[in-house]
């Protein structure tokens, strides 16, 4: 039986919208019969990592279904200092609510002991008070953004 370890990934990468049948056709592939042409996804373009495998690209490319690319990438965009804080406030608030559900669960505190259990507490305290200075700097971006606005 395989072993599997558990890993969490940082890549680079670019990426453009291609339903498989058209990631096949580029690549000069056919679709396999078992698989779904229509299936939207992505062609991936690997820039910090592996030989290129296609001579039109100087990274590795390849294809992902959209729903695993769309849950493991956030596109890179020309934002603002106040779309950045506003991006890493809901970020924030996401992973408040996560922890927040984890430890509302009986049997949190059975599995991690009483002092993790406290440290987690703590933790979330500090997400929360962190998540509120995030709040006020967004209305103060906001404010000085509408000042300008009306000049």
């Amino acid at each position: 039986m395989l072993e599997f370890k558990n890993y969490i990934g940082t890549k680079k990468l670019k990426a453009t919208p291609m339903n498989k049948e058209e990631y096949c056709q580029y690549r000069n592939w056919i679709v396999p019969e078992n698989e779904v042409p229509t299936e939207d996804g992505y062609l991936v373009e690997y820039q910090d990592g592996g030989k290129p495998n296609d001579e039109r690209h100087e990274g590795y490319i390849s294809w992902s279904p959209k729903d695993v690319f769309e849950k493991s990438y956030i596109e890179i965009v020309e934002e603002s200092f106040l779309d950045r804080v506003i991006k890493e406030e809901y970020e924030l608030g996401v992973k408040i609510t996560a922890l927040s559900n984890f430890l509302n669960k009986d049997y949190v505190n059975k599995i991690t002991g009483d002092l993790q259990f406290s440290y987690l507490n703590l933790q979330r305290s500090a997400m929360i008070a962190y998540r509120q200075i995030l709040i006020i700097r967004i209305e103060d971006l906001k404010s000085k953004e509408e000042s300008k606005e009306q000049k």
